[in-house]
């Protein structure tokens, strides 16, 4: 499960494992947060070095409500939609993999290939489906059964 962790309790950590007062740190990181979020208004790219990479891009399209606070809504008519984009640095990604050891390998499987030899598929897609006689479907080189899909026409495994 995830939750919400505010800067104000980020900042208390931060204070913690410095052993400064918290009002200090909350203020070096509204400083921070205001002069990132600056950047961004400017359209300049922001890069948290070991974090990411946020990128400011503007496109076509209307917004028509905004809502500044949850209860209340202010009518704006904008031609432009900013949108920012995050990508992860190399370190980011790093930790997530070691956080979450969650990558499933499947072990032995076999991958048969279609036999697309031309001549040999014409024979085949005349007689129908090896397996349910259906008329054969013709994808580029490959031939598909509608019901069994290519595996009638996938080449045996060889031992």
């Amino acid at each position: 499960m995830t939750y919400i962790i505010k800067k104000a309790a980020l900042d208390q950590r931060v204070a913690a494992m410095l052993d400064v007062p918290v009002e200090g740190v909350a203020c070096i990181t509204s400083a921070f947060l205001r002069e990132a979020r600056d950047e961004l208004v400017e359209l300049n790219t922001v890069v948290f070095d070991g974090m990411g990479v946020l990128t400011m891009s503007v496109r076509a399209g209307k917004t028509d409500n905004l809502h500044p606070t949850p209860t209340t809504s202010v009518t704006a008519t904008s031609e432009k939609k900013y949108h920012v984009t995050f990508k992860k640095t190399a370190p980011f990604r790093q930790a997530l993999r070691r956080r979450y050891r969650d990558v499933v390998v499947e072990k032995n499987m076999d991958k048969l290939g279609v036999d697309e030899t031309g001549s040999e598929n014409e024979k085949k897609a005349s007689e129908g489906c090896p397996k349910c006689g259906s008329k054969v479907e013709r994808h580029g080189n490959v031939l598909a059964c509608p019901k069994c899909g290519t595996e009638p026409f996938e080449a045996t495994k060889t031992t």
